[in-house]
């Protein structure tokens, strides 16, 4: 129950921001299992700086590129990279990435919920493949029939 609770918290605020219903239902559910594979240890969405230039090509004039600028003086660009790894053990794995955030941006832009969504999937395909190889092992039952 408090998992559902949660999630509705996660929805309502989302929706607060502006988030469409169908985008902050998604948006939420993938935050949800994200944090859940998170506290295991075996997901993370790492924000790290973005040592590239930044393309200012899309401000409209130059007030607009000097206030970009100022706040990539302040905040700093960044870029959040998804990572997995299959046991809590094991070296995390970076998988998907997205840059050139200013400062916090990234938080609830979308693209944090799009590279948890990807890095989940990818661990979930690296799973069902452990899976599979372990159920194609021969068994002891096998063995001596």
């Amino acid at each position: 129950m408090a998992a559902n609770a949660a999630l509705v918290r996660e929805y309502k605020r989302l929706r607060a921001n502006g988030f469409t219903a169908v985008r902050a239902y998604e948006a939420a559910s993938v935050n949800a299992r994200f944090g859940s594979l998170e506290q295991r240890g075996l997901v993370m969405l790492d924000v790290v700086p973005d040592l590239c230039m930044y393309d200012d090509s899309y401000a409209e004039n130059d007030g607009e590129r000097q206030a970009i600028w100022r706040r990539i003086r302040n905040e700093g660009t960044w870029g959040i990279v998804g990572k997995y790894r299959l046991h809590a053990d094991d070296d995390f794995i970076t998988y998907d990435s997205v840059w050139g955030f200013i400062g916090d941006d990234h938080v609830d832009s979308g693209y944090d919920a799009d590279v948890r969504a990807r890095t989940m999937a990818r661990l979930s395909e690296l799973q069902q493949e452990a899976a599979d190889e372990i159920a194609s092992r021969p068994t002891y039952a096998m063995i001596a029939c």
